[in-house]
């Protein structure tokens, strides 16, 4: 109930929560702002007379350290990356993984399973050029549609809607020429405005295995 409020309990709770799941500060950050947001509503609109969570403050962004901090791909980096996205499908099924071949890629691939091998090496190279050139969010990705991008244009650009955003914004961004001509490349003739761009988006997983296969560390030398 909002009268149980009690901001000791609250930050008790999120520092156990931060122990326990092992959350990053910002995370913690984003959940004080959510129940504060409760508690002001109900102050607004009555049902509380004042804001126990008032004292109740998130950390400064610059006092937090990452959980997991990044760090960027080189251009070189990126090329490799490409490539051993677009390559990798077909060369796992050519690998033969048992006996005295193992490790070889002589295995025979059926035509039809070749090409679709090489389709989802395509898709998973514009995925990840769509990530560096524009930004977006695995999932931003995933729920782009055609009638999302607009190639007629100069440049062209992508119509994000705000149901498809994580901050819930709607946007325009800008598209580099490389990406614009490798979408006018993968654009079927016959889509459709509310087909999606892409079927799939490559979790963690597949995305180390192609850093692996790139030569590419997932971690460096700072553990970014």
């Amino acid at each position: 109930r909002l009268d149980d409020l009690d901001p000791v309990a609250v930050d008790r709770y999120l520092t156990d929560l931060a122990q326990k799941k092992k959350h990053s500060g910002i995370t913690r950050n984003e959940y004080i702002t959510s129940i504060k947001s409760l508690t002001k509503w109900a102050v607004t609109f009555r049902r509380m007379k004042d804001d126990p969570l008032s004292g109740l403050k998130v950390t400064e962004r610059r006092a937090i350290d990452p959980a997991h901090p990044r760090r960027a791909l080189s251009m070189g980096e990126i090329s490799k990356l490409l490539d051993a996205a677009e390559r990798r499908p077909l060369l796992e099924l050519q690998t033969i993984r048992i006996g005295r071949h193992a490790g070889k890629q002589i295995a025979n691939v059926d035509q039809r399973v070749k090409a679709k091998a090489l389709q989802k090496g395509r898709e998973r190279r514009l995925v990840y050029m769509m990530a560096v050139w524009t930004g977006l969010r695995r999932n931003e990705i995933r729920q782009l549609t055609w009638g999302d991008i607009h190639l007629e244009t100069i440049p062209g650009h992508i119509r994000l809607r705000a149901r498809t955003t994580k901050s819930k914004r709607a946007d325009s961004l800008p598209i580099h020429p490389q990406l614009a001509d490798e979408l006018r490349g993968w654009k079927p003739q016959d889509a459709a405005a509310d087909d999606c761009v892409v079927s799939a988006v490559p979790n963690m997983k597949c995305l180390r295995a192609d850093l692996a296969m790139a030569g590419i560390a997932s971690k460096d030398g700072s553990h970014r």
